[in-house]
């Protein structure tokens, strides 16, 4: 999958300067974090699925290495910090019985986002630290001001679904990392990570019923396009009156996963 994502920028030169950069912290990411993810939090897959559908948006919108280097940063570190996770199903089956309940989980989501996005920015921070370049001993894997617009736009990354219009189109590697991140819902392995983890009731889902995956994909793409009502008064520009896509090839993997559903 890394090798993959990293074919997809076409200059040589980026992609010799890349690959060292993403080897080295996908492998420790994944070791010091992704492996020990329990159902509840998402599946192991999740940051490199992230990463593949970054760099087909990063290279669609022409980023510089530079920039390149602050989404692979920010797609492997912005989960780093796991919460309890509130979701919007939770959230909607709780206010057709208990409005003023709902409410409260609400709050309690707004408070854990908060929590999970400051945490992520702090271990990007150590972590970017500690680590040396695998080419340049005794150099940082990357610049102090990749390593600071990494950890800005993991402390802010999850204000979307808080109702935030964040991020906006002017910060073009936000805009990136926020799009390939929304994407994953529609993955066949992000409904998969929806479908493991335990339902309202606590009872585990049938992942071979189709049923199930229907039922979940349609929540899931609903959940998205309710999300496009955040940048309403912003005058920023989408790719279509619905959804949250603002970049071509963006919308354009949007459309693809959707399609596959027969959305």
């Amino acid at each position: 999958m890394i090798r993959r994502g990293l074919n997809l920028v076409r200059d040589p030169a980026q992609r010799a300067a890349l690959s060292p950069v993403v080897e080295t912290i996908a492998e420790v990411v994944f070791e010091r974090w992704l492996s020990g993810r329990t159902a509840e939090d998402n599946r192991a897959e999740h940051e490199f699925v992230v990463f593949g559908a970054a760099m087909r948006i990063a290279e669609a919108e022409r980023l510089p290495l530079a920039g390149k280097l602050v989404v692979v940063c920010a797609t492997f570190l912005h989960d780093t910090y796991p919460i309890p996770r509130v979701t919007e199903t939770a959230i909607r089956e709780t206010m057709r019985r208990d409005p003023e309940l709902a409410a409260r989980l609400q709050e309690k989501k707004a408070r854990q986002r908060l929590e999970h996005m400051l945490g992520g920015a702090r271990n990007a921070r150590l972590l970017l630290r500690e680590l040396e370049h695998p080419l340049r001993r005794g150099e940082p894997i990357v610049t102090g001001e990749v390593r600071e617009r990494c950890a800005a736009i993991i402390a802010a990354h999850d204000l979307w679904k808080l109702g935030k219009p964040h991020p906006a189109a002017s910060d073009p590697e936000a805009l990136v990392c926020f799009e390939a991140d929304a994407l994953w819902p529609l993955h066949p392995l992000g409904v998969l990570a929806d479908l493991e983890r335990p339902g309202e009731s606590g009872d585990p889902r049938d992942v071979n019923d189709p049923a199930e995956w229907r039922k979940q994909i349609r929540h899931n793409l609903e959940t998205l396009r309710e999300y496009r009502k955040n940048w309403e008064a912003d005058g920023e520009v989408f790719q279509d009156p619905e959804s949250v896509f603002r970049t071509a090839e963006g919308y354009r993997l949007y459309r693809g996963w959707a399609g596959l559903w027969g959305l």
